[in-house]
């Protein structure tokens, strides 16, 4: 098992813009003295609260104060408001009062004599 020291990180600031941001990050392991690359990953990052909150948390400091210094102190992008489901659930009502199942029951009556 490789320990933290074994592993080298790049971390490159691509496409920043007022709104948004892409983070590179290529890894390479250093295995019996040859170092392997990783796959790269790639972040994107809104500048949103969400967004924001996830650079702090993902990122080492200087790329957050980086990219915090071409975003600004205010969100660009205002997320979309997720409704609230509903306690109730409201169906539609059934015609004549008749049952949920009536009719699925008569169909397959009538399936049935049709043998």
């Amino acid at each position: 098992m490789e320990t933290k020291e074994n592993i080298r990180e790049q971390i490159r600031i691509y496409q920043l813009t007022r709104d948004s941001v892409y983070i590179d990050i290529e890894r390479f392991v250093t295995v019996e003295g040859h170092e392997l690359k990783l796959p790269l990953q790639v972040k994107p990052f809104r500048n949103s609260v969400s967004g924001r909150e996830r650079l702090q948390n993902e990122l080492p400091d200087w790329v957050v104060n980086s990219v915090f210094a071409a975003w600004g102190d205010e969100p660009t992008y205002k997320e979309p408001e997720m409704s609230k489901p509903s306690d109730e659930t409201t169906e539609p009502p059934l015609p004549d009062n008749e049952s949920k199942n009536s009719n699925s029951i008569k169909t397959s009556i009538e399936k049935d004599e049709n043998l």
